[in-house]
């Protein structure tokens, strides 16, 4: 019986990267993990899972990204899912080069391993932003906003819909109440919604959102 893929074996050999990729995806586990040891960056309990449960999770997003996409914002961004993960996917592929990334968190501590993230892996499109989402005066206007495991619908779209302009795509990581979320996010916000199945997790879905409007 043919023994079944895990840790970076079962990501690499469901997403397709370079050689240069997927050397920084190595670098990143490595400070991933450094820094998990000393701050709480994500559930320790997922640490063993860690490539599937946040690893391929995040990467399942850059599909639905489009290749012409200019800002993608990123609501949470915590340990970078998705938002860091997606960058260093992007950053060596010429399709998504254009892509600047903007990663929202208000944990300092955080901030800090984001950044050196970046500055390890030399990310030139990379943004952290260490504030509240809520509190910023002046939102960039993003193609693409992102945000996993961080508030129920309703909330993600109070915080989104002053970073949108008519064309932006939201995709918003939910798990098995998110039929129930639309529904209740539906009493206040009109918009159009593409539920994708997750990769990773069977009751699990992405919220495709599009042409968002206050009721």
């Amino acid at each position: 019986m043919a023994k079944s893929l895990s840790g970076p074996d079962l990501f690499f050999n469901t997403y397709e990267t370079s050689e240069r990729t997927r050397d920084s995806l190595l670098l990143f586990d490595q400070l991933f993990l450094d820094w998990s040891g000393r701050l709480n960056l994500v559930a320790r309990s997922t640490l063993p899972d860690r490539w599937q449960r946040h690893y391929l999770d995040s990467a399942q997003l850059l599909p639905l990204i489009p290749s012409a996409a200019k800002v993608v914002m990123d609501f949470g961004s915590g340990a970078g899912f998705p938002g860091l993960f997606l960058a260093i996917l992007s950053a060596d592929d010429p399709a998504r080069q254009s892509h600047d990334f903007f990663l929202v968190e208000s944990i300092a501590k955080k901030c800090a391993f984001l950044r050196e993230v970046i500055s390890v892996l030399g990310l030139q499109n990379v943004t952290v932003l260490n504030q509240r989402i809520e509190t910023i005066s002046e939102p960039e206007k993003a193609d693409i906003i992102t945000a996993r495991a961080l508030a129920d619908l309703d909330t993600l779209c109070e915080y989104g819909h002053r970073f949108m302009h008519k064309t932006s795509i939201c995709l918003f990581q939910k798990g098995e109440r998110a039929q129930e979320e639309i529904k209740v996010a539906q009493r206040k916000w009109s918009f159009d919604v593409t539920c994708h199945n997750s990769l990773t997790h069977k009751a699990a879905a992405i919220l495709e959102i599009r042409n968002l409007k206050r009721v």
